[in-house]
């Protein structure tokens, strides 16, 4: 399949001068050239075939292997599609965009479809990714998913809690197929939105988890206690946590999102199993009793919150 250029000339009754039919004549000459060296298919790659490849990475930016393994999971789990991003191969056969997507498939075993462009010029390795990358929040929101921005960051703190990292992060893929598991969750983004102190995506999924693993009620007096303010009980560790953020929310001491997530997760474990907590120490687990990968991809275990 070769790449048709489209100029103006082809527009039935479009009057063109010859002063201008004299200045396009170079770019109608550089796209049949382009025509003659450019190879562009619809190509099936196999495991194998993506080694060979990679063989010739020889200029490329650094490989980022959390990108490598949530690609291969969702070529292991056939998530994958055919988006029009192209493996690109300069004139002499070097590999010059898709090291990813290639390592992804001999990681997973797992041969896929993509676009794939022969004969490139090498030069122009230096234009590919020169674009913004669309982030998981702006496709929610040309989905019409409310709240898209919370609502992606949500998803992405019940993996990190689920999975007890804080570096974890789903595919693209994995974002959209949490968001159908985990209807419920935009409820409690809805209503926790507004939580101040950079607690509003933190406390948004921490009371979906919460509401899922244990009990509605209990989820919404820790969620209302940091929000208010007011606490419940003495040494009441919805307070002591909201205290402690506060306290750290400005200057030298100002803490991370990961720090924050951390405590919050034991804060709701002791508030959970009734218990006081006097003060917060930094550091620690990131996990919730009963939050875990299975959890976080059943659809059978997540109640509707209907």
């Amino acid at each position: 399949m070769q790449p048709k250029e489209r100029v103006m000339t082809d527009i039935p009754h479009a009057r063109r001068s010859p002063m201008e039919h004299e200045r396009d004549e170079p770019q109608r000459q550089n796209s049949k050239c382009l025509e003659q060296k450019m190879q562009i298919e619809i190509a099936t790659i196999t495991p194998d075939q993506a080694k060979a490849m990679l063989a010739r990475n020889h200029k490329n930016r650094p490989l980022n292997p959390h990108h490598v393994t949530r690609m291969s999971i969702d070529m292991q789990k056939g998530n994958w599609i055919v988006n029009g991003d192209a493996i690109r191969l300069s004139d002499v056969g070097d590999l010059m965009d898709g090291q990813h997507r290639l390592n992804a498939c001999v990681s997973s075993g797992v041969p896929f479809q993509t676009v794939l462009v022969r004969g490139l010029d090498g030069d122009a390795a230096r234009t590919i990714d020169g674009g913004r990358k669309r982030t998981v929040a702006d496709k929610f929101n040309m989905d019409g998913v409310k709240n898209a921005k919370a609502m992606a960051t949500a998803l992405r703190l019940l993996g990190k809690v689920a999975a007890q990292s804080k570096s974890y992060q789903p595919s693209d893929q994995e974002f959209y197929e949490l968001l159908d598991i985990h209807p419920g969750l935009a409820d409690s983004v809805s209503r926790y939105k507004n939580v101040p102190f950079r607690l509003s995506s933190i406390i948004s999924a921490l009371h979906y988890i919460a509401a899922t693993t244990t009990d509605q009620d209990v989820a919404d007096a820790f969620a209302e206690t940091v929000r208010s303010g007011i606490p419940t009980r003495e040494n009441d560790p919805a307070h002591t946590f909201r205290e402690w953020v506060i306290r750290n929310a400005t200057g030298q001491s100002l803490l991370s999102f990961e720090s924050i997530l951390v405590a919050a997760c034991r804060a709701w474990s002791c508030y959970r199993d009734d218990k006081g907590l006097s003060r917060i120490v930094a550091g620690g687990k990131l996990e919730i009793a009963g939050w875990d990968r299975k959890r976080l991809f059943s659809r059978s275990q997540v109640p509707s919150h209907d």
